[in-house]
């Protein structure tokens, strides 16, 4: 989406989303990036990645590699929501992301 106003930024941020800043370096960390994204996936929830009117797509994209090769790629053609690419039934209590809860995680994404 291009916002010159900057109005849906404000909007989506609020919104129920997994939202990231492709400006700030900490947002940009390549965990972070991916536990946004498998919260996403997990929940239903948009993956929205504000880049705040700066060509930021070559950072978001080598982030995206370093979690997994041609990632970018997966999302933008969707198929990464195919099963085969995102869903091996796998079990891991992931205290830091949502305590004291087992959840079925994307193993492809899964920290090693």
């Amino acid at each position: 989406m291009l916002d010159p106003s900057e109005r849906a930024a404000t909007f989506v941020k609020y919104q129920n989303v997994n939202y990231i800043n492709a400006c700030e370096p900490r947002d940009m960390q390549p965990n972070i990036v991916r536990r946004s994204l498998i919260g996403a996936i997990r929940f239903g929830k948009a993956f929205v990645v504000d880049m705040m009117n700066n060509d930021m797509y070559d950072v978001l994209s080598d982030t995206l590699a370093q979690i997994r090769p041609r990632l970018m790629d997966m999302l933008l053609d969707k198929s990464i929501l195919e099963e085969e690419k995102y869903v091996i039934p796998r079990y891991f209590a992931i205290s830091e992301l949502y305590p004291a809860a087992v959840v079925c995680i994307v193993s492809s994404l899964a920290a090693t």
